[in-house]
């Protein structure tokens, strides 16, 4: 029986030089979006930095939903062409 992947499924990747820069400039973008919105939240700067981290590095594993990793790299596939994963590989888990 052949295995479907669902969007809510986890996945992995291995982020390159170039993928960790393009996630933390879209994790500050988004929290430089939202700073007034989070902050009525009483989100301290910590909260903020643990949800949206901007300290990735080249190398680094990422784990998240297969949603989670279109909505993080959808603007990079259309802006960029170098590979933000090692070798593309994405392992679903």
């Amino acid at each position: 029986m052949e295995h479907i992947n669902n969007v809510n499924d986890k996945c992995s990747v291995i982020l390159t030089k170039e993928g960790a820069l393009w996630l933390n400039k879209f994790n500050k973008n988004y929290v430089d979006e939202y700073t007034g919105m989070i902050a009525r939240f009483c989100a301290s700067g910590i909260e903020l930095e643990n949800a949206f981290p901007t300290n990735y590095n080249e190398g680094d594993v990422l784990e998240c939903m297969i949603w989670e990793l279109m909505r993080y790299f959808g603007g990079y596939f259309l802006n960029e062409t170098a590979a933000p994963f090692v070798n593309n590989e994405i392992k679903f888990l």
